[in-house]
């Protein structure tokens, strides 16, 4: 994948090499803590396992952020219309805003058309908290796919009681 250039910041997209995965890792940990290792290490598996890619931004030997791809979704509507899931969009807090995450997506995308794909989807949380990554979202041309409210790979219906968590996601999908 080519290298991207965004307000005078030059990066590079690239599929994570084993090499780099202890700078992965380390950056997320710095950011995020502890409470995501697990995940990421699942994220490694899946990739290993030819199932999930993990696209990472670099500038030089700082990791900036990513993104992972994975080939087969969990959400049934999607992996009926073998539609690629993007899980896990971030963007080191320092250097959000600057086209970092604008361009993470714009590689997932072109992943998934490698793919030949003719459609990519997502789940976002549906708090506050997420409403960057709403915007962020719409702006590239995701849309809500009208299902719904999932909580934690459950469809919620209407009268439901839930606990509103990050596992509480709306859907969305773009055609490539």
């Amino acid at each position: 994948m080519p290298s991207t250039t965004m307000q005078q910041t030059t990066i590079s997209i690239l599929p994570l090499t084993t090499e780099k995965v202890d700078a992965w890792l380390a950056a997320n940990q710095a950011a995020r803590g502890d409470g995501d290792i697990p995940r990421l290490v699942r994220f490694l598996d899946d990739a290993a396992a030819g199932s999930r890619v993990i696209l990472v931004a670099w500038k030089g030997p700082d990791v900036l952020g990513h993104v992972t791809v994975q080939d087969q979704s969990l959400y049934m509507p999607f992996r009926r219309h073998k539609m690629p899931e993007i899980v896990d969009l971030w963007v080191v807090p320092d250097h959000r805003r600057h086209g970092i995450g604008s361009a993470l997506l714009d590689a997932a995308e072109n992943y998934a058309r490698g793919k030949k794909a003719k459609a990519i989807g997502l789940g976002v949380g549906i708090t506050d908290h997420f409403g960057p990554a709403h915007r962020l979202y719409a702006i590239h041309g995701f849309k809500p796919d009208g299902m719904g409210a999932w909580a934690n790979g459950v469809h919620v219906k209407q009268g439901d009681m839930i606990r509103v968590d990050d596992g509480v996601l709306f859907m969305w999908a773009k055609e490539l």
